[in-house]
């Protein structure tokens, strides 16, 4: 199925074992590589990658910062399989943290993006504050 097949030309993923993606995607434990959307309308339910700022209907996430990002960009960050499982060899590019390695949990709920859209709002109302304070005392 076309899900199962990086949306990269095979040049730029030689180095992909493409029967291990093919395992790790039917296991669970990689998203498919979903057709990406530019732009996402106010009543979808999809999540961007932080890379290559897509959109899709779910993501990996990076199991040191939860960040969201396609199997994808996931394929082009990580480190050659040469020295081993190519899942656990490559820096996080989002905290540097060693050995980045992703968990996919499938779909978020309702639930759970509306808790991700409060925690943003949140987020954005603290700077809000921070650069109120900052001007004032400028």
């Amino acid at each position: 199925p076309e899900q199962l097949r990086p949306r990269v030309t095979v040049g730029q993923l030689q180095d992909v074992d493409k029967r291990k993606l093919k395992r790790l995607i039917l296991s669970g434990r990689l998203a498919p590589c979903f057709e990406a959307a530019e732009e996402q309308d106010a009543e979808s339910s999809l999540e961007e990658c932080l890379i290559c700022w897509n959109w899709f209907p779910s993501t990996n996430h990076s199991e040191c910062c939860q960040k969201s990002v396609c199997t994808t960009c996931f394929l082009q960050v990580k480190a050659p399989p040469s020295d081993g499982p190519w899942q656990r060899f490559a820096t996080c590019p989002f905290c540097n943290a060693e050995n980045y390695s992703v968990c996919y949990g499938g779909k978020k709920s309702a639930d759970e993006r509306a808790k991700e859209r409060e925690e943003e709002a949140q987020v954005e109302a603290a700077q809000r504050r921070v650069r109120e304070e900052e001007a004032q005392r400028a």
